[in-house]
């Protein structure tokens, strides 16, 4: 679908001399995505399934996602049942399971935390029965030991160590708070946290949540969708909707942080969290955003890749290439506790910390009298196609996209729809969304830097008149 707002040559014409002088052939208008085969359906456990036909080389990814309970403060038992859940069967030892994956050649990994359990695992498409073989052992007849627990715990607890010293989980620490009152619990949990979890904590946590009704699988690679299907359906039978000891055939209901933390309704001030030493400031600020089902959230995409976004956009050129005030300048879409934001996010000296604010700032305020242009819109848009088509390319990034999907709710074909509307989006509803959805006085946030080093500066409107 060609774009019938232009300028100028912009994409889609002969943008120049090229090499030898001779123009530059034309871009052309860029694809709609188009999704590969696929059935979307529902086994008789009440997994939900999603297989794709994505044959590039003959293997098979898994993406798992199982919702954790509603019930705040389980964020380490979360984290150790993650660690621990691979090699966790009844059935088969932790060296069984090792062995069979190994001569599987596939790797089986999770994660928990926050308001789900999400499991990943990579085979070879032959192999594809002995890996769900392990899964289904892992999933419907766990043994948590006390030992392994341990280990996960304190496997966990020395990643959580190493994390909390970052200046980024820092500022999103912080920002937990300012936006949502200071009983939010710690992402990264602490180190005594980890130490008090039990092995009978994450087996009731596992029977109370790692069931079917709920959760969803998405297999991607070289397969037949039907096929595979059946196989999934019969292999995971064993996987029932109570097959865990003290487990029950209802749906989990997700732990949705937003329904206990609830953001202020007028924005707190900017606050400085204090790094000892540090030679670098990160400034992190947050902004209500859109549900990706909402119909203005292309033109808000596009409207963020064009203001910080991508490497050509408004803030990187202005802070980054032409004042020389930040490392790295990013504006994003993405979840602060289930609430959807809208994030800028910049790393800068010490000494340029007020003057990046300054323009910061500035630049948000020029969204008002001069929102992106047709020229600079047209420019995002084909940065914007180009990197979708790269990013769902494999058959691990396609596996990745549809399960972030399916956990926010969406259905595959969001994937098109989304493709078809960022090529349609116009000027006019790309300045609305920035101008309302990025307008400087939304945003709160958090500098992580050296107290002292920051003594004195002027960092303007966005951060000093609060």
């Amino acid at each position: 679908m060609t774009s019938t707002h232009r300028s100028g040559p912009g994409p889609g014409h002969a943008t120049g001399p090229g090499p030898g002088g001779h123009p530059l052939p034309p871009i052309g208008a860029p694809p709609e995505y188009a999704l590969p085969p696929l059935v979307d359906t529902v086994l008789s456990n009440g997994l939900r399934v999603v297989a794709v036909h994505a044959p590039s080389v003959p293997m098979v990814e898994l993406r798992l996602q199982v919702p954790l309970p509603a019930a705040p403060g389980r964020e380490a038992v979360a984290q150790v049942m993650a660690e621990a859940l691979p090699l966790a069967s009844l059935r088969y030892s932790a060296a069984e399971i090792q062995r069979m994956l190994g001569h599987a050649g596939a790797s089986l990994t999770a994660a928990g935390g926050g308001n789900r359990l999400s499991l990943s695992a990579s085979t070879p498409a032959a192999s594809l029965p002995r890996v769900l073989e392990v899964l289904e052992a892992s999933l419907g007849a766990p043994r948590y030991e006390e030992e392994h627990c341990w280990s996960a715990a304190r496997t966990r607890a020395e990643q959580a160590t190493a994390a909390r010293s970052q200046p980024t989980a820092i500022a999103q620490e912080a920002l937990r708070r300012i936006r949502h009152g200071r009983g939010v619990p710690p992402a990264v949990p602490s180190d005594a946290d980890f130490a008090a979890v039990t092995a009978g904590q994450v087996t009731r946590l596992h029977a109370e949540s790692v069931r079917p009704a709920g959760a969803f699988l998405v297999a991607v690679g070289d397969i037949d969708p039907e096929h595979t299907v059946r196989v999934l359906d019969k292999a995971l039978e064993g996987w029932g909707p109570a097959s865990a000891e003290g487990g029950t055939a209802e749906p989990v209901t997700p732990y949705r942080t937003t329904a206990v933390y609830v953001a202020p309704v007028v924005p707190p001030a900017v606050e400085l969290v204090e790094r000892p030493g540090a030679v670098q400031s990160q400034i992190l600020l947050a902004a209500p955003s859109l549900d990706r089902s909402d119909p203005r959230f292309p033109a808000l995409s596009l409207g963020n890749c064009a203001l910080g976004g991508y490497f050509s956009s408004r803030l990187v050129t202005r802070l980054r290439e032409q004042r020389g005030l930040a490392y790295r300048v990013d504006s994003y879409l993405d979840e602060l506790l289930d609430e959807n934001v809208a994030y800028l996010d910049l790393d800068t000296s010490t000494a340029t910390t007020g003057a990046a604010c300054r323009e910061l700032y500035a630049e948000l305020c020029r969204l008002a009298d001069d929102p992106p242009s047709v020229r600079e819109i047209d420019a995002a848009r084909q940065f914007f196609i180009g990197m979708q088509t790269m990013s769902l390319a494999s058959q691990t990034a396609l596996a990745g996209a549809l399960a972030g999907l399916l956990g926010y709710g969406l259905d595959p074909q969001w994937l098109t729809a989304f493709s078809g509307r960022i090529l349609e989006v116009g000027r006019a509803e790309v300045a609305a969304a920035v101008q309302e959805f990025f307008d400087p006085a939304r945003f709160t946030g958090v500098v992580v830097g050296n107290r002292d080093g920051l003594a004195g500066q002027s960092f303007g409107p966005l951060i000093g008149s609060r």
